[in-house]
C-alpha cells in the first residue's frame, strides 16, 4: 500500500481520537443552563444536546468506540508503515517506531482536543454535533450493548442513572446561583432563598403539619366576640370550625373577616381543600398558590383528615436560613383542643 493512504489512515485514526476525546471532555464541561436556554430559544442543535446530557449512556458510549476505533486506525498505519520500510520483521524498529509516533498521538489526539473542548466546549460540540450523530447511528449496535452492560450493573448494585444526573444537575444549579451571586445578578437573599428551595424540596409535609388534635378550634355556632377572644389568645390569622355532634371539620374563618364583615353574626365559612400526607414541600406549596389556598386539609392513604398545613408555613422554610430551620415550630401554641 503506498505512503499516501497510510498517512491517510494515520491522520484519520489522530483526528477520531481528537475528535471523541474533545467531544467527551466538552459534555461534561457546557452547563446544561445554557443548553436549556437554548433549547427553548429554538436551537436543534442544543435540544439534540440537551437529550445527550440526560442519556448520557448513549453518549458515552459513543465516545468509547470511537476512541477505540480511533487508536485501531493508529496502529495500523504504524504497522503499515513499519511493512513498508523493512522487507523483514524488526521488533526493535517497530517498538521504536511506536515510541516515536506515541507523543504525537497522545498531544494532538488526547491532550490538545481536551484542552480545546475545555475552553469552549458549547461551539466545539455545536460545530462537531453532525458527525457525532453519524457516528452515534452507525455505533448503534455496539452502543446498546454497552448500554446492557450498564444497565446489568444497574440491576446488580441497585444505583439509578437519574439519581446520579439529579445529583450532577443540583450541583450544576448550584453553581449558578454562586456565580450570580459573584457577578451581583443576584443578591445574598435571593441566594438563600434558591438555597432553601433546593434544602426544602424532599422535606416530609409532617414536619411543618399541625396535628389536628393540636388545632385551636370551636363549633359551629359560637358568638362573634368569642372566636375574637380565641384568635386573640392564640395569634390565629384563621379559626378552625367543627361539628360539635360529629366532630368533623367543617371549614373555617379568616380572623379579619371577623372584624371587618358587614354582618359579624354570620362570617363567610371557608371549606377547607384535601391533599395528600405523601406530597413534599415543594409540590404543595405550588399547588396551594396556584388554587390561591392559605389553608388546606391534610389527609392519610385511607382519606382520613389528620392534619392542617398553612401556607405561611411553607414560605417560611423559604425565606428563613437553614439554622432558623431547626428551631423553628410552626404549631407551638397550646390548644385547648389536645386537652
Amino acid at each position: 500500500m503506498s505512503f499516501v493512504w497510510i498517512l491517510l489512515i494515520f491522520v484519520a485514526g489522530i483526528f477520531f481520537s481528537a475528535f471523541f476525546s474533545g467531544s467527551e471532555t466538552g459534555l461534561y464541561r457546557v452547563s446544561r443552563t445554557r443548553l436549556l436556554i437554548d433549547a427553548m430559544a429554538g436551537k436543534k442543535t442544543a435540544e439534540v444536546l440537551l437529550w445527550f446530557t440526560n442519556h448520557p449512556a448513549l453518549f458515552i458510549a459513543t465516545t468509547l468506540i470511537g476512541n477505540n476505533l480511533a487508536n485501531y486506525l493508529t496502529s495500523l498505519s504504524i504497522v503499515m508503515l513499519t511493512q513498508a520500510l523493512f522487507a523483514q520483521p524488526d521488533y526493535l524498529l517497530e517498538t521504536s517506531v511506536v515510541l516515536i509516533v506515541s507523543p504525537i498521538l497522545y498531544i494532538y489526539g488526547e491532550l490538545l482536543p481536551k484542552n480545546l473542548y475545555y475552553q469552549a466546549p458549547k461551539r466545539l460540540l455545536y460545530t462537531g454535533l453532525g458527525l457525532f450523530l453519524l457516528c452515534s447511528l452507525l455505533f448503534t449496535p455496539l452502543s446498546l450493548l454497552l448500554w446492557g452492560l450498564g444497565y446489568g450493573l444497574y440491576l446488580l448494585l441497585g444505583q439509578s442513572p437519574e439519581q446520579v444526573q439529579l445529583a450532577l444537575a443540583r450541583k450544576e444549579l448550584k453553581t449558578v446561583f454562586e456565580e450570580g451571586e459573584r457577578v451581583g445578578v443576584l443578591n445574598r437573599e435571593q441566594k438563600e432563598i434558591a438555597h432553601n428551595i433546593f434544602t426544602s424540596a424532599q422535606t416530609s409535609l409532617k414536619n411543618i403539619w399541625m396535628p389536628l388534635y393540636k388545632v385551636p378550634a370551636a363549633p359551629l355556632g359560637t358568638p362573634t366576640h368569642e372566636l375574637q377572644e380565641l384568635a386573640k389568645q392564640h395569634d390565629l390569622s384563621y379559626i378552625t370550625i367543627y361539628d360539635q355532634k360529629s366532630d368533623d371539620l367543617l371549614g373555617y374563618f379568616r380572623t379579619l373577616e371577623l372584624y371587618t364583615t358587614n354582618d359579624p353574626d354570620h362570617p363567610r365559612l371557608y371549606p377547607f381543600t384535601q391533599m395528600p400526607a405523601a406530597g413534599n414541600v415543594i409540590s404543595t406549596l405550588l399547588a396551594m398558590r396556584t388554587q390561591h389556598l392559605e389553608i388546606v386539609q391534610i389527609i392519610d392513604e385511607e382519606g382520613q383528615p389528620i392534619a392542617l398545613l398553612e401556607l405561611e408555613s411553607l414560605l417560611k422554610l423559604l425565606i428563613e436560613t437553614p439554622a432558623d430551620h431547626s428551631e423553628f415550630d410552626p404549631f407551638s401554641a397550646p390548644s385547648p383542643a389536645s386537652e
